[in-house]
């Protein structure tokens, strides 16, 4: 019986201290990093809305033509829709 508790408990701290080591590693550089990159998506984010909302005015005030405008303006909302979707990556991960 004093056997059995003995191997118990020496599995038991062996566990205990290689438990920490198996999981992924989340460290403040890791999620430093994470930040990071977050924060440049959501500046390009906010170049992004900007640059389309130049453009519509642009565009009201006639300094664009049509063809100029589309153009410019699915460009921008691929590109937005591209920042978008790594910004709920990035949030995810």
């Amino acid at each position: 019986m004093e056997l059995f508790i003995s191997v118990f408990f020496s599995v038991l701290v062996a566990w205990a201290l290689v438990a920490p080591h198996l999981r992924p590693a989340t460290t403040a550089e890791n999620l430093d990093a994470v930040g990071g990159v977050l924060n440049a998506l959501l500046e390009q984010k906010t170049r992004c809305m900007q640059l389309l909302k130049d453009l519509e005015l642009d565009f009201s005030t006639g300094k664009l033509a049509d063809s100029d405008y589309s153009r410019m303006r699915d460009t921008l909302t691929a590109e937005l829709a591209q920042l978008l979707t790594r910004i709920d990556e990035c949030r995810a991960s």
